[in-house]
């Protein structure tokens, strides 16, 4: 299963997305000064954060190319990111924790701009997927 990391601040996991050969995409969202100094990689791009929750959420979710996204907020381990790459192969929205969620691109992406259009308070894809979306989170 193809996917896009979109990873947020500078990530331990970088790695383990750069040597999978699934990981087609790895999108980094960084603030002003994490992004000083660096240097782009194959298949990386950088996102500029902004302060505002609401165009955080969507200018990370923008850049992703992919049909599968995994949002990536902490370190991951190998075992880990297998075992949600196959839950996702099989469900369109993952929950792991706060910190690692997978989702069908097109479902997330839906359910933040409904979430833009009514001003729903949402502070996370999980959060926007849950409320709006007609698919529960898979909690694993």
């Amino acid at each position: 299963m193809e996917y896009s990391a979109l990873l947020f601040g500078k990530n331990e996991s970088i790695d383990l997305f750069l040597e999978d050969k699934d990981c087609l995409q790895i999108v980094q969202c960084l603030n002003a000064d994490e992004m000083k100094d660096l240097k782009p990689e194959k298949k990386v791009m950088f996102v500029r954060m902004s302060d505002k929750l609401y165009v955080a959420l969507l200018m990370g979710l923008k850049a992703v190319s992919q049909e599968n996204v995994l949002v990536i907020k902490e370190k991951m381990e190998v075992t880990l990111l297998q075992k949600i790459k196959k839950e996702l192969s099989e469900y369109p929205a993952i929950y792991y924790n706060e910190n690692i969620q997978a989702f069908d691109t097109r479902l997330v992406m839906f359910c933040l701009q409904v979430a833009i259009e009514s001003n729903f308070a949402i502070d996370s894809y999980s959060k926007a997927v849950e409320i709006l979306g007609s698919t529960p989170l898979k909690k694993i």
